[in-house]
């Protein structure tokens, strides 16, 4: 069978690597920090990953959900 170059999905761009590293920066970690009735609250909100870096942290097995 002859080789048949991998065709990207429309959804996917073609990136070399230092391209897909500056596009995973784009993720951010924002803290928010609110009063409410004289309570102190904090929230950790990170940026939702475009379908590309979701592929991207599946195949290296990360997640953005921190379990500690």
């Amino acid at each position: 069978m002859p080789y048949a170059p991998r065709v990207p999905h429309v959804t996917e761009k073609g990136y070399s690597f230092p391209t897909l590293l500056a596009d995973m920066s784009t993720i951010a970690h924002n803290q928010i920090q609110s009063t409410i009735a004289g309570a102190s609250l904090v929230f950790d909100n990170i940026t939702e990953p475009t379908i590309l870096q979701q592929k991207a942290l599946d195949r290296l097995c990360v997640s953005l959900i921190c379990t500690q």
